[in-house]
Formats: C-alpha cells, structure tokens, sequence
C-alpha cells in the first residue's frame, strides 16, 4: 500500500510513555501537547482481526486536508518513491478507504490509501459506538 507524502507528518516508533488507552480497545498518542487516535490499517483494511501491539509497527502520525489528524498504525515504511495514479472507479469500482493504485517498477500493484477517508470513517465509527453506549447505559 502507498501513503500520499503530502499527508505525512511525522513517523515514530511506540514510546511507551506517550501512550494512552480509552473506553473499550481506543488507543491515544500524546503527540506534541495534543491527544490523537491511533488507527490499525491492518484492522481497517480485514488483514488482522485484533489490533496489532504497538510495538511492534511503525506510527505515522498524518493530517487530512479538514485538519484533522491522527496515528496510523502500520507494519512498516519500505520506501519513498514517486508513482502514478490510476483511479480504481473507472475501472473497478470504489474501494473503501483507497483513493487509487499504482503499478510499481516491479509489475506489482499497489493501493493507494486516502488518510481523509480512514481518519473520517474511523472517528465516525467511535462516535456511533459512544452513541450506542450512552443510549444503552
């Protein structure tokens, strides 16, 4: 998968000390005075069905273009390079959370991740599920 470098803020390895847990599952970055989610690409996208330890990934902490911003938890950065798009719609169809793919040097396809989708539907996820319990509880 390809992450669009304009959306990179910052990447870094878990510290311990600057993690925090919530509700049910939630995990939190305390990144320079702010509290952000972390997010598992590997969950969003159905590759694990458990969240990975964090420890064990790489953060990459990105900004949408609506300023939000948030820590995507993924297993880990392979390089940079300049690719090009192909859009997934006209000729497959929309895919959730991908904006487009690319075929790299090597023949291989690769999807394109749209943080603005992921960190959206993520926080759009917490707030049903925060919903659901105060209208249960």
């Amino acid at each position: 998968m390809v992450l669009p470098i304009n959306a990179v803020q910052e990447t870094m390895r878990a510290n311990p000390s600057l993690l925090h847990g919530v509700g049910q599952g939630g995990r939190l970055l305390s990144n320079r005075g702010e509290l952000i989610p972390i997010i598992d690409l590997g969950c969003i996208f159905g590759l694990r069905d458990d969240p990975a330890p964090l420890e064990e990934g790489v953060l990459v902490v990105v900004e949408t273009d609506s300023q939000k911003r948030a820590a995507l938890l993924i297993d880990g950065i392979f390089d940079q390079r300049q690719v090009v798009i192909k859009s997934l719609e006209e000729n497959y169809g929309r895919v959730p959370g991908v904006s487009a793919a690319t075929i790299l040097g090597d023949g291989k396809i690769a999807l394109i991740i749209d943080p603005e989708e992921i960190v959206l539907s993520s926080s759009n996820d917490r707030g049903r599920t925060a919903m659901t319990l105060a209208a249960n509880g």
